[in-house]
C-alpha cells in the first residue's frame, strides 16, 4: 500500500528502506512521522474537539499548518534538536522577540489548584468523603495512610 509522508510525497517504500531514508537524526524522523500519522490524529486531536465541541468552541494548532509541518520535515536533524534542547529552530527564531527566558523555561502545565481548594474550603467535602466511616469500610485503602495523605496537604 502507498501511503503520503509527510513531505507530501507517494511512497512505496516500508520498514527497513524507509528507515534507512531517515539518516542520521532517523529517530527524530520517525518520532515525528509518528506524531503526525498517530498520535495526533489518533489521540491530541481528538481531546482537543472533545473539550472545545460542547461550548460550540473551536480551537487552533498555528504549528500544525500543513506547510509548516512539510517544511520541518525537510529540515535536518541538527536543526530539530541541539544539545538535547528540542525544537532548536523555533526557539532561536523566538529568542529575537520574546522576553529573555521565555522560550528556554520549562513547561508550566494549566493544572488545576487542587491542592489550595482541597486545603481551603473543599477541605471539609473532603474529610467526609475519604474518611467517612462508609468509604473507610469499605476496605479499599488503609485508613491510616488515606488520613495521612489528607493531613498533609
Amino acid at each position: 500500500m502507498r501511503r503520503t509522508g509527510i513531505t507530501g510525497e507517494q511512497s512505496g517504500r516500508t520498514g527497513r528502506s524507509r528507515r534507512a531514508s531517515w539518516g542520521v537524526f532517523g529517530w527524530a524522523a520517525a518520532g515525528l512521522d509518528a506524531d503526525v500519522h498517530n498520535y495526533l490524529s489518533d489521540y491530541l486531536l481528538v481531546k482537543m474537539d472533545v473539550a472545545t465541541m460542547p461550548y460550540s468552541t473551536g480551537a487552533r494548532s498555528p504549528l500544525l499548518d500543513h506547510k509548516l509541518i512539510e517544511f520541518m520535515a525537510r529540515v535536518p536533524g541538527n536543526m530539530k534538536l541541539r544539545d538535547e534542547e528540542s525544537k532548536y529552530l523555533l526557539k532561536s527564531a523566538l529568542r529575537r522577540i520574546l522576553p529573555e527566558g521565555i522560550p528556554s523555561r520549562r513547561k508550566m502545565g494549566s493544572g488545576l489548584p487542587l491542592g489550595r481548594w482541597l486545603r481551603g474550603g473543599l477541605r471539609e467535602m473532603l474529610v467526609g468523603t475519604v474518611l467517612s466511616d462508609t468509604a473507610l469500610a469499605r476496605g479499599y485503602f488503609r485508613p491510616a495512610v488515606v488520613s495521612e495523605m489528607v493531613e498533609t496537604l
